[in-house]
């Protein structure tokens, strides 16, 4: 404990409390009227008047106390709470993002038109125009190189950057590794005006083994964090968002005049922690990534810093504008986010109050029964004053408590919407990804040659070498599954789906598949159960597969998402934490659709396919649990609205 202005208050938040101007304006209220009570209650004892307020004195210092220490607490765990939110987010939404140019190096490294020009280069043109339809559907790609096993560069997307021979480290390491993939974040040849670049790649081999090449993938990092920076922000928000590399350097930033690129921070993880930073104090929060299908991507860190002298700045609005009163009196009376000692506060006041009161009431007595004394005007003014004074804390402690109770339940309620928002965005994303991979397979050289051809078993062969091979890289799909124009199965990557291969499709969204204009577009199901997915609700995404001369349509791609591992990891990554790292004990989240009604469950007791009763405005009267029109990110969650409980 240390003494600040008087009042006891725990060492944690000692040093905060100069920048909480509402505790300080508590403070400074509670401890005027601690100074009018000491003279009432001198005044009181020299008259005879209210000799017995002196024993409520005790218990008003000791409550101040507790009221502003549990403020104090409270305030800073809401914003450390925020801090630490955010600075996850940050890095698993950007780990869940590099995983899938993990996938993507390994698929288009096998690509038969990329491996017979790295076999006999030629004219560039061709391959480039290749080049520029996977982006297309991927706009998270700047370039996309192909290299000769001696780093020259054979073929390149982008502009020519100055030099035609790489020998960055990733080019020799791709040429040798027994990984799967490079992943390399340093100055590259191929971007000599930057710092650093973020790059996949991997070798290109003959069917016989012999390496041909290197293919690499230039992801838009710059572009992809400012993208999580802005989603993740607010407009009057303080604080800044980075992103920190293996050795602690600032590697990306939502405010590089407070805190630069290249800027060298040493602080632990998972730890709320002060520090000076450019003769500024800063609150900090660094946070490990969770990873994603057991990809812990490079070793980064996100990274929340909060000016201290603007961490708990006052917010005119009232933080619980919109909450029913009975919701807040219900939460106060039960929910764990108010513990035993935050629960006895109110009682407390309420006790000084009762003491004050009865003081008062026998004061008046004895007056009445000495109406003759000298002192019965002085009585009356000294009463008179002590029952202001005792209302003037009655509103006092009324208006502070009601501040605490406030701030823990909003920062409950804020806990939920932005979990809510993380599970929808998450989910955007990973439908992004969907929309996306199937038109990438469609692009395949080896399925479009073999579905020009007529059926055999060696085709089936060929095309499920293919996309067995594809689903192995992209683990979020049930099945992958080939079909011809008439809507008959001409392969499967799941063995255990083999009896569909002959059978023949009749759902709807065959013939819209069929009907695609051009690589660029897509169709996708409903969410809907599924014969495809043993009778369970899932979405299906297609592109039309064309002949190798693009002429005419072949059949369809239909690639099978595995809707309920993939949601249910979904809502587990959008539960809030303990500083553990569990869950919340008894925290819940469902995806709903727009009539309420459960898609996906962290909790049993909330069964997919049950309704969940929610007011309208807060399911939200979009359009239901629908996949985007357009292959892109619509980040406002009201097609698939999201819920997450605290009990």
């Amino acid at each position: 404990m240390a003494k600040y202005k008087g009042i006891e208050v725990k060492d944690n938040v000692r040093a905060l409390l100069p920048h909480m101007p509402v505790i300080e304006e508590y403070r400074e209220m509670l401890q005027t009227l601690q100074a009018v009570w000491d003279n009432l209650n001198l005044l009181g004892q020299m008259s005879g008047t209210t000799a017995e307020i002196g024993q409520t004195r005790e218990a008003f210092s000791s409550l101040t106390g507790d009221l502003l220490n549990n403020l104090a607490e409270r305030t800073l765990a809401k914003r450390e709470q925020e801090m630490k939110a955010k600075s996850q987010v940050a890095i698993d939404i950007l780990i869940r993002n590099l995983f899938e140019r993990t996938a993507d190096i390994g698929f288009l490294s096998t690509d038969d038109v990329i491996r017979s020009f790295a076999a006999q280069p030629g004219e560039p043109f061709v391959l480039q125009q290749r080049f520029r339809e996977y982006v297309r559907k991927y706009s998270v790609y700047e370039d996309v190189v192909l290299l000769s096993p001696q780093g020259e560069i054979l073929v390149r997307l982008g502009p020519d950057g100055g030099s035609t021979h790489i020998r960055d480290a990733w080019v020799r390491e791709a040429l040798n590794t027994q990984a799967a993939y490079v992943e390399a974040y340093a100055h590259s040849a191929l971007f000599p005006e930057r710092a650093r670049s973020l790059i996949y790649a991997y070798r290109i081999t003959a069917p016989g083994g012999e390496t041909l090449g290197v293919l690499a993938l230039c992801f838009r990092f710059a572009d992809e964090m400012q993208r999580i920076f802005a989603e993740l922000s607010q407009a009057d928000d303080p604080g800044v968002i980075a992103l920190l590399d293996g050795e602690g350097q600032v590697i990306a930033s939502s405010d590089r005049w407070q805190i630069p690129l290249g800027a060298e921070l040493s602080l632990p993880s998972n730890q709320l922690q002060r520090l000076r930073f450019a003769g500024r104090s800063y609150l900090a929060f660094a946070s490990d990534t969770k990873g994603y299908q057991a990809y812990m991507g490079p070793g980064w860190r996100g990274l929340v810093m909060m000016p201290v002298d603007q961490a708990f700045e006052a917010h005119a609005d009232n933080q619980l504008d919109g909450i029913a009163p009975s919701l807040v009196a219900s939460a106060i009376a039960g929910g764990r986010a108010f513990s035993a000692a935050l629960q006895a506060i109110p009682r407390q006041a309420s006790a000084i109050q009762r003491d004050l009161s009865r003081a008062v009431w026998n004061g008046t007595v004895r007056q009445g029964v000495s109406s003759a004394s000298i002192n019965a005007n002085f009585s009356k003014i000294l009463l008179w004053e002590i029952s202001r004074v005792g209302m003037s804390m009655r509103e006092v402690f009324s208006s502070s408590i009601g501040n605490l109770q406030a701030t823990v339940l909003s920062s409950v309620l804020a806990d939920s919407r932005f979990f809510a928002a993380l599970a929808i965005d998450i989910m955007d994303r990973n439908l992004y990804e969907r929309a996306n991979d199937c038109r990438w397979w469609a692009l395949d050289a080896t399925i479009r040659r073999l579905m020009d051809t007529a059926p055999s078993d060696k085709r089936q062969s060929g095309l499920e070498t293919v996309i067995r091979y594809i689903n192995s890289l992209y683990t979020v799909y049930d099945n992958i599954v080939l079909f011809d124009t008439a809507g008959k199965v001409a392969a499967v990557s799941n063995p255990a789906h083999a009896e569909l291969v002959g059978s023949r499709l009749d759902e709807p969204w065959v013939a819209a598949c069929l009907d695609l204009r051009d690589s660029q577009r897509y169709a996708v199901s409903s969410f809907t159960r599924s014969h495809l997915y043993g009778g369970r609700p899932t979405y299906v995404y297609l592109a039309a597969l064309r002949s190798p001369d693009d002429s005419r349509v072949t059949g369809g791609i239909a690639i099978v998402f595995d809707a309920e591992p993939q949601f249910a990891a979904m809502l587990h990554d959008a539960l809030p934490r303990e500083a553990s790292g569990e869950p919340v004990a008894d925290s819940f989240a469902v995806f709903v659709d727009g009539q309420a009604t459960i898609v996906a469950s962290s909790n049993g007791s909330y069964p997919v396919g049950s309704t969940l009763a929610l007011p309208a405005e807060l399911v939200n009267p979009g359009h239901g649990l629908f996949p985007p029109d357009q292959p892109e990110r619509s980040g406002d969650g009201r097609r698939r609205p999201a819920f997450v409980g605290l009990s």
